[in-house]
């Protein structure tokens, strides 16, 4: 069953993660940005900016982490309550495709 319709992206987006008991969904691309919605009313939770295009999104199983990756090779892990960057990791060699945060 369709949820919704989320985000104007202004391309296809590229990465996407849903968690469904936060009430959220995340998208990203070649906007070079996360930009997370809340499902009950597609408003914008908060939005975080990445230095290349988001590869690859996932929500934790708590729902209280969302890890972003991108085409620099950088993880970015955001606190979906406060949307507060919370770690950056570097020292990938390539492009991070997906991500999975336990």
């Amino acid at each position: 069953r369709q949820l919704g319709e989320f985000g104007a992206e202004k391309d296809v987006p590229l990465a996407a993660a849903v968690d469904a008991r936060q009430g959220l969904v995340a998208l990203g691309g070649s906007s070079k940005q996360v930009r997370v919605h809340r499902i009950k009313d597609g408003s914008l939770a908060f939005a975080g900016k990445h230095d290349d295009f988001v590869l690859g999104l996932d929500f934790s199983r708590s729902g209280e982490w969302l890890a972003a990756a991108d085409r620099s090779g950088v993880v970015k892990v955001w606190d979906t309550a406060t949307g507060r960057l919370e770690q950056t990791l570097t020292g990938h060699r390539g492009a991070v495709h997906a991500v999975e945060i336990g």
